[in-house]
């Protein structure tokens, strides 16, 4: 459902419209453009097989199968398109539909509504279909549990996905998870900082005879440097290093010319392969020059090395945290020597080579921070920084209103997940550190467990005023705004997805900003729970993912941010007079989120206005009026709050495809 494929290989598309390779073709039954077996897949080798019309396929014996058949096809890639744009109700029609007419929905029918679900971010609607296909007598494929296993680590639920692996194995005949299940629960871990899980499931793939791809092993690299385990990171390093070394090959000089000499004598070339590849492989009738080079090896060699990069990366990362100079300057020299390598790759197919590049710009960007911190020869102190990072992890947060944690119960849930950041690894004393993380907790969190902004940031910063990011993302943005505004602001960066909350840790530690505070959690339980009302003074949301990403109006995401009540929230936590600063790409979006806005009335009254003329000076002036709502176009500035210019990783993606227009509005409480 990701776009990635169960079994890898080329592959290229025949006259009727399928993706074949060899026996393996993709079809729209299949879950969301996951790869299935396929008896009847096509092969073309030079001479492209004729388009197979409806009623050539009909026969008299079989008709009514056939068009079942036909019918059943129809229905399933319609319920895997609206899969992939999101549109929930539409697939679950259409799969009703199915029923309706008499036929039973096959596997792939159920795997692809399952992906329906799961992209909309309705877990519980998947399990509830799972059971159905259980019941109804269809046997789930790894397919199939690779979507339920989606949903749940979508939302952090770890544990149910673990046991749904388990429960894979469990079934007669077992259903042995591929490399693309491994690595849908292996994101999941990197999603909420499990490394324990990635561990556990990285530990099973001799079990099931599978190898470990470049994803499994960065995600890993991912969990073990964020908990700053070095020697295991170490260990993974060399296996990769000695995975990546080429196998003895045959000497491309005389022998391999006169191998190719006496096959030339019985065969012909093969002009697949002449073209960089041929996707019948061995089963190929025509002559393969093998000095030839071929796409998918040109391919490899190019995610070999960036893993290489990303590897030592990560060890840079590692080693820069416990203070480890030494050890973080030899994986650096290591990660410029692997990001040269790949830089004289050879380009291969638009979107692969987009990435690759856009992987050479981010890993030279996250170079020049290990560079900067070892030319300041400064150390840092990590338990400092440590303390003014708050992990709000979903068991804590599924908790029930009637059931809300105590402050006790969240203390001890904040410093056993502060371990995923390496908590006690620098000092080597676990214990030491948990007790003194706890009393530090203690005295930042009320008896409600809110969060008190003058204990966190420090009686010497009590009277600033405070900012805040929802959505920080890698934290680009939020640092060089806390940098930029150290003496006069405190700012708070809230990410949900671990890994990128602890980019901005890493950010924070090796820049040593002493003003930024740090929250991991999902933002409207952590804002309703954690953040005291009347307590933030500017709320900043940059670039927010809109329900309808796919570019379809009818999409729907249960996971959706700024939701009419979540509006509502932050409105709650502002103080009299506080702002709100909504920036992004997409105008038709932000026009909804405006009508939101503008719906937000208490006793008559709207609860947010844009700012008043005397107010917004330094405002553009071609705005747009929505229900009340200014509705800016281009970039903020210091009027809307954004003081200086800072770039993302977003940014850059979009820049690079020339889609430089933005749209923000900037509100504030009544």
């Amino acid at each position: 459902a990701d776009g990635q494929w169960h079994k890898e290989g080329q592959w290229d598309k025949a006259a009727d419209g399928e993706w074949n390779k060899g026996q393996w073709t993709s079809t729209a039954e299949s879950a969301d453009g996951q790869w299935h077996k396929d008896s009847n897949s096509v092969q073309s080798e030079g001479v492209k097989p004729a388009k197979k019309t409806e009623a050539s396929k009909l026969h008299s014996g079989d008709s009514e199968q056939a068009k079942e058949r036909l019918r059943t096809k129809e229905l399933t890639r319609q319920i895997a398109g609206f899969a992939a744009k999101r549109q929930l109700s539409r697939a679950i029609e259409t799969f009703e539909t199915l029923e309706k007419e008499g036929i039973s929905p096959g596997v792939h029918a159920y795997a692809n509504l399952l992906n329906a679900h799961g992209n909309s971010g309705d877990v519980e609607g998947a399990v509830g279909l799972f059971a159905k296909m259980r019941k109804a007598g269809v046997a789930p494929n790894v397919v199939a549990y690779t979507a339920l296993l989606k949903g749940h680590c979508r939302v952090g639920d770890i544990p149910r996905a673990r046991a749904l692996l388990d429960d894979m194995m469990q079934q007669s005949p077992p259903v042995v998870p591929d490399i693309r299940a491994v690595n849908t629960f292996m994101r999941g871990c990197v999603r909420v900082g499990d490394v324990a899980s990635a561990q556990w499931v990285f530990g099973r793939l001799g079990e099931w005879k599978l190898e470990p791809d470049p994803a499994a092993v960065k995600f890993l690299s991912v969990l073990l440097s964020q908990a700053l385990l070095l020697k295991p990171l170490l260990g993974l390093c060399r296996r990769q290093a000695r995975a990546g070394k080429p196998a003895d090959a045959v000497d491309p000089g005389v022998g391999q010319e006169a191998v190719v000499a006496e096959a030339d004598s019985a065969k012909a070339p093969c002009k697949f392969w002449a073209g960089g590849y041929c996707n019948r492989g061995k089963k190929c009738q025509f002559l393969h020059d093998p000095s030839i080079p071929q796409e998918k090896d040109k391919l490899t060699e190019q995610e070999s090395q960036e893993t290489q990069v990303a590897l030592n990366l990560r060890l840079a990362r590692c080693s820069a945290l416990l203070g480890k100079a030494k050890s973080c300057r030899l994986a650096l020299k290591r990660a410029r020597r692997a990001l040269k390598a790949s830089s004289k790759s050879e380009p291969t197919d638009n979107s692969a080579w987009e990435h690759h590049q856009n992987c050479q710009r981010e890993h030279r960007l996250e170079m020049n921070l290990f560079r900067r911190f070892l030319a300041s020869g400064a150390t840092r102190d990590l338990q400092a920084h440590l303390s003014r990072v708050f992990l709000f992890s979903p068991r804590l947060l599924e908790t029930t209103s009637a059931t809300r944690p105590q402050a006790a119960e969240v203390v001890a849930t904040l410093t056993e997940e502060l371990a995923s950041f390496g908590l006690g690894a620098k000092e080597g004393n676990l214990d030491s550190a948990k007790a003194a993380t706890a009393l530090r907790y203690a005295d930042c969190l009320s008896d409600s467990g809110t969060l008190r902004w003058p204990e966190v940031f420090g009686p010497t910063r009590a009277q600033l005023p405070v900012k805040l990011e929802v959505c920080t993302g890698q934290g680009e943005w939020v640092m060089a705004h806390a940098k930029a505004e150290e003496d006069s602001s405190n700012w708070v960066a809230l990410e949900l997805m671990r890994d990128r909350t602890h980019d901005v840790f890493v950010r924070a530690v090796l820049d040593d900003v002493q003003n930024i505070c740090i929250l991991g959690g999902d933002a409207t339980m952590v804002l309703s729970r954690h953040v005291e009302e009347n307590s933030v003074d500017h709320i900043f949301v940059n670039f927010p993912e809109p329900p309808h990403i796919s570019g379809s109006e009818a999409a729907e995401s249960h996971l959706h941010l700024l939701s009419v009540p979540f509006l509502r929230q932050l409105h709650t936590i502002l103080r009299s007079g506080g702002r709100l600063t909504i920036l992004s790409d997409n105008r038709r979006y932000l026009r909804t989120v405006a009508v939101s806005i503008a719906g937000l009335v208490r006793r008559g009254k709207p609860m947010l206005e844009s700012l008043k003329d005397s107010q917004a000076k330094d405002l553009p002036s071609n705005a747009e009026d929505v229900q009340g709502i200014r509705l800016h176009c281009g970039w903020p500035g210091p009027g809307a709050g954004h003081a200086v210019t800072a770039s993302s990783q977003f940014d850059r993606l979009w820049d690079r495809d020339s889609r430089k227009e933005r749209y923000f509005l900037v509100v504030a409480k009544k």
